[in-house]
């Protein structure tokens, strides 16, 4: 969530600089940029490991942006979201049709569900990606950049938040049991 404050702050605050206004977009981008990487790296470093859904989102925003950049056009950085949340709802749909559902996979046996919850929240999620990415394309084409980025700065976010809150909260636990019972007994 930092970089993406960064990202807005810098947008808002470049919108009202009129030698900057024509190229708010890319810049902010850049200024976004060093602290996306040190947000991917500081968690590589503190989980010693690569969580594959932030590698794959990091290493797209590089290749857009550097598109973007080298382009001159932040038509790249508007089609980053609908991209990767097309990506993202391809491989979560497809992996079920293929029977070998990404999300249960992710989630590597911290959660036990039937195949067929797994089945149900992997279809559910894969349709909310492909949404989101049908926002994202529809935004960037008819409303101002201004909407644009507010969308991409916030609305994506706070869909995504309430989309698994509420899996978590209502739909894991009337799958899993164990995961119910779990969250009862921790304090916290």
């Amino acid at each position: 969530l930092g970089p993406g404050l960064i990202f807005f702050v810098a947008y808002q605050w470049l919108q009202r600089q009129e030698a900057y206004k024509d190229d708010a977009i890319l810049m902010a981008t850049a200024i976004f940029l060093p602290f996306a990487l040190a947000a991917f790296v500081y968690s590589w470093v503190k989980e010693r490991r690569v969580a594959p859904i932030p590698a794959l989102t990091t290493a797209m925003v590089l290749i857009f942006s550097a598109l973007a950049f080298a382009l001159h056009d932040d038509t790249f950085i508007k089609v980053r979201g609908t991209f990767i949340f097309s990506l993202f709802g391809v491989l979560l749909l497809g992996s079920v049709l293929l029977k070998r559902n990404v999300l249960e996979t992710l989630f590597e046996g911290a959660i036990r569900m039937p195949d067929s919850a797994w089945h149900t929240l992997a279809m559910r999620a894969g349709l909310f990606y492909l949404a989101l990415a049908a926002t994202n394309e529809v935004l960037w084409r008819t409303q101002s950049e201004q909407i644009w980025v507010l969308f991409h700065t916030w609305g994506d976010v706070a869909a995504s938040l309430v989309f698994w809150v509420w899996h978590t909260l209502f739909f894991i636990p009337k799958h899993a049991p164990e995961f119910a019972a779990n969250r009862q007994d921790d304090p916290t």
